[in-house]
């Protein structure tokens, strides 16, 4: 079984008349649909799961891809086959025209990733590489040392002039305030960030990140798993407090 007995981290839309929900099975070790015609009673799809890890595991220090061995790539300072290191969940799809879009969290906040199908049922990587890594986020004065970035939630919306553009909602490791010298060094939390796209592939950080951080007494408190309903043209934001 590969969901090990364990699934979680839903992702659900309406396609086609039936309620659609992508999740995360066992530890990371892939991606599985079931579909509802009421939202109580799920069907599994006999061919979970439609998105699953590839390649994994620690692997020896290097500064640039060339230093690596053939067939792996230089993902955070260490030589990789995959930057997921054999793990993807906390997904988000959604239908975009004729195609499906599944972003996914690789390697427990190594990055989100992107893949793709045509039917919602067989998702091929769209790159090799995340969309979306830490160091596309991090800011050396509003939100640095950010070390991880998953978790993410992402919608559509048309803009006045009729084109489209995707908003991310995700949460990630690092430090929102710099050190001063009356207070002590800022201690990493999770908090939540926002990016957009014209296209679902190239994202631009919000310059003002993180979005959220929730203080208490000076101490910043951890908020993930983002996820946003637009009512009444106002967002509103749902998030774990881990």
């Amino acid at each position: 079984d590969w969901e090990a007995g364990r699934v979680g981290a839903p992702s659900v839309f309406f396609d086609a008349g039936q309620v659609v929900i992508y999740y995360t099975g066992g530890d990371g070790a892939g991606i599985g649909l079931a579909v509802s015609d009421d939202g109580l009673a799920w069907r599994k799809y006999d061919g979970n799961p439609v998105f699953a890890v590839a390649g994994g595991g620690a692997g020896s220090p290097c500064a640039a891809h060339a230093s690596c061995p053939a067939g792996e790539r230089c993902y955070g300072w260490e030589c990789l086959a995959r930057w997921e290191r054999g793990r993807v969940g906390s997904p988000s799809a959604l239908r975009a025209g004729d195609a499906y879009l599944l972003f996914y969290e690789g390697g427990a906040g190594a990055g989100i990733g992107l893949a793709m199908s045509k039917d919602g049922l067989a998702f091929e990587r769209y790159q090799d590489d995340p969309v979306l890594a830490p160091g596309q986020v991090l800011d050396k004065e509003h939100w640095y040392d950010v070390t991880t970035v998953g978790a993410p939630f992402v919608v559509p919306e048309a803009l006045i002039d009729g084109s489209i553009v995707f908003r991310m909602w995700f949460s990630a490791l690092g430090k929102e305030s710099l050190p001063n010298p009356t207070n002590t060094e800022p201690r990493a939390n999770l908090s939540i960030g926002y990016a957009a796209s014209s296209n679902a592939v190239a994202w631009d950080a919000y310059a003002y990140n993180p979005i959220f951080d929730h203080l208490v007494l000076l101490n910043h408190l951890s908020e993930t798993e983002p996820s946003v309903v637009l009512i009444g043209g106002k967002h509103y934001l749902y998030y774990a407090d881990p």
